[in-house]
């Protein structure tokens, strides 16, 4: 082991075998039973670990000792592998900018890093481990929930991930946390400890809660500006009924019977606007009942006789399709009631919204008289056939006509 033959140790003493610097004699002997290892000298200089076993006796007058020795050069460096691998570790853990623990089954603490040790009112890590929270400084009360809310992940052997809460720390400040706990398990699924890692979001709670007052007072505002158009828009439409009754002719009333119903459609959408939680978006399942309504009573008695169908999905579109959408949806209603039905007789008009896979379907279709012969849309020049056409466009759909039995209109547009 020394590199020695038997009779040159034979030579030798135990202090031309140590390593170790500044020893007297008497100290090495003292030592040689209290000490576990010592560092050895081999015959070519080099150095390595010795575990020794020794012990005094007395022999026929003779005061001797008997050593065992074991070069342990192996073990000392898988210590100090394991204990690199630890400082390496500890370095890990403290440059991580989250508090992170790790308790045993029954809530006592195994290890931490720098962040928790502060926020639990310790400056080093080792300071918390072999305690329970009952024994760090937290605020009265935080210790019992911490020890619950562990020993419920512990028990169960279920994680908790990402819960947003309110925590306090020893200093009795209270901050905003996201924190995870996981159980620890070995190879057989046995709950060992839990794990846990929080990340104070006090600085991002507060921003959310500036964004969310700002986000109430802009939507404050917008349903203000919805509400105001809309009134603007119903005193456009009173001032146009006014101006109706002071017409004589049948054809002039109903062309202002025509306007305002077009601007009952574009009110009605703010209306709904500054009515829904979503001020981007209006809700159709609501919005064309409403509007196919309006447009029946304004035609009283000419559309007492005619029952609305109505089958909407619930689809919700930004003011940019339901405003020209409404406009279609109006005219094709007015035009049903108008010309399909003969005074006196009964009928139906459907109105209906559909989902499809790649975009929306809008259905106007009556059971009147059908449509005059020989028509056709691409040769029609009449106000409301161009008008028609144009609101299709701006849906970026196509408008399609069909006639036999009954008289239907579809305009379909992607989402």
């Amino acid at each position: 082991m020394h590199g020695y033959t038997v009779e040159e140790m034979r030579r030798l003493t135990v202090m031309d075998l140590s390593a170790e610097v500044g020893e007297t004699a008497k100290a090495v002997q003292e030592k040689m039973e209290n000490v576990p290892f010592r560092w050895h000298r081999r015959k070519d200089g080099s150095i390595f670990p010795a575990e020794i076993t020794s012990r005094h006796f007395e022999l026929r007058g003779r005061s001797l000792r008997i050593s065992a020795l074991r070069d342990i050069t192996e073990r000392k460096m898988a210590e100090n592998a394991l204990l690199e691998s630890r400082k390496l570790l500890g370095h890990v853990l403290n440059s991580i900018p989250q508090a992170v623990f790790w308790k045993d089954p029954g809530s006592v603490y195994l290890g931490c890093n720098e962040v928790f040790a502060r926020d639990a009112g310790l400056g080093d890590p080792t300071g918390v481990v072999g305690k329970t929270d009952f024994e760090l400084p937290w605020p009265p009360g935080a210790a019992r929930a911490y020890v619950a809310d562990d020993l419920e992940v512990a028990s169960q052997g279920k994680a908790k991930e990402r819960i947003v809460e309110q925590v306090q720390k020893a200093s009795g400040q209270t901050i905003w946390v996201e924190t995870t706990k996981k159980p620890l398990t070995d190879e057989a699924g046995r709950v060992f400890g839990v794990l846990g890692v929080y990340t104070d979001i006090t600085r991002r709670k507060l921003y959310e809660e500036k964004i969310e007052n700002s986000l109430r007072e802009k939507e404050v505002l917008l349903k203000e500006v919805h509400h105001r158009v809309k009134n603007n828009l119903q005193i456009l439409s009173s001032l146009i009924n006014l101006q109706a009754k002071t017409l004589d002719g049948k054809a002039e009333t109903g062309a202002f019977l025509v306007m305002q119903n077009r601007v009952r459609s574009i009110s009605l959408v703010h209306e709904s606007l500054y009515r829904s939680p979503d001020l981007s978006a209006v809700g159709m399942r609501d919005y064309l009942p409403n509007l196919a309504k309006q447009i029946a009573a304004a035609y009283g008695e000419t559309a007492k006789n005619i029952r609305l169908d109505i089958d909407v999905d619930d689809i919700a579109l930004g003011v940019d399709k339901g405003i020209p959408l409404g406009l279609l949806a109006t005219e094709l209603v007015t035009n049903a009631l108008k010309h399909a039905f003969p005074p006196g007789t009964q009928g139906a008009v459907l109105v209906a919204l559909k989902q499809t896979p790649s975009g929306f379907l809008l259905v106007v279709e009556d059971n009147g008289a059908g449509l005059p012969d020989g028509f056709d849309i691409n040769a029609s020049d009449t106000l409301g056939v161009q008008l028609l056409s144009a609101l299709a466009a701006q849906l970026h759909g196509e408008l399609r006509i069909s006639g036999n039995k009954t008289t239907r209109f579809e305009v379909e547009f992607p989402q």
